[in-house]
């Protein structure tokens, strides 16, 4: 995953912005000063100064202002670009992750729901499934919440279903866990079946809900 810009990077930004809204100023204030005294002595005797001066030093003075404002906006410009260019690259990074996240979320989803339809019709012959339920993952949410792409920090609906679907994924978890911890201690029970299915089917509606929201948010995201 490529890294967000460096605080070096930043703060250099922000210092080219802050020196250049430095330079407007001081224009305008030079451009003040040079109107109080366009019409004094003290004008012509700078005009003289420089007429006096030899052409090669004149234009040298000339050009070597004229470089230096051009290569401080042409440096600023750049840390502008690379700035975005950076967090463009991360953002989608990010969201990329994402997607593969939620790809497989569903898919283990799908699995999970297949495996208990299959128990459920299998336990009143006494039979049952020994694989267990596979987890979800709620990666996507930790991904996103520490470093937030711009597609969703400008999207609150969007941001808020990421959230409810990381909720979604951690109460299908426990349920999970729940229905887990009960088929390995209590198998000897003698009502086993009838407990066991209720679990599967609570859980068969709890998967089919979070698939559905996670498969709209897949189309947004």
């Amino acid at each position: 995953m490529e890294r967000a810009p460096s605080t070096a990077s930043i703060f250099s930004s922000v210092a080219g912005i802050l020196f250049g809204l430095f330079i407007v100023g001081l224009v305008f204030i030079v451009a003040a000063i040079f109107k109080n005294i366009a019409n004094s002595e003290i004008s012509n005797h700078i005009l003289v100064a420089f007429s006096s001066l030899p052409p090669e030093w004149l234009s040298g003075f000339i050009s070597g202002i004229f470089a230096t404002l051009i290569g401080f906006f042409l440096t600023l410009s750049w840390d502008i670009f690379k700035f975005y260019r950076d967090q463009y690259v991360r953002d989608n990074a990010i969201l990329s992750s994402a997607r593969h996240e939620l790809k497989a979320s569903c898919g283990n989803i799908r699995t999970n729901i297949s495996l208990l339809n299959s128990e459920n019709g299998i336990l009143n012959k006494d039979k049952y499934i020994v694989m267990p339920l596979v987890p979800l993952s709620r990666d996507i949410w930790e991904l996103v919440k520490f470093n937030l792409p711009r597609k969703l920090s400008k999207n609150p609906t969007l941001l808020e279903q990421v959230c409810d679907t990381s909720y979604m994924l951690g109460n299908l978890n426990e349920g999970v866990q729940s229905r887990e911890n009960f088929r390995i201690n209590n198998q000897l029970m003698s009502n086993y079946n009838e407990r066991i299915k209720i679990y599967n089917e609570l859980l068969l509606g709890q998967m089919k809900q979070t698939l559905m929201e996670l498969e709209k948010l897949q189309d947004v995201l």
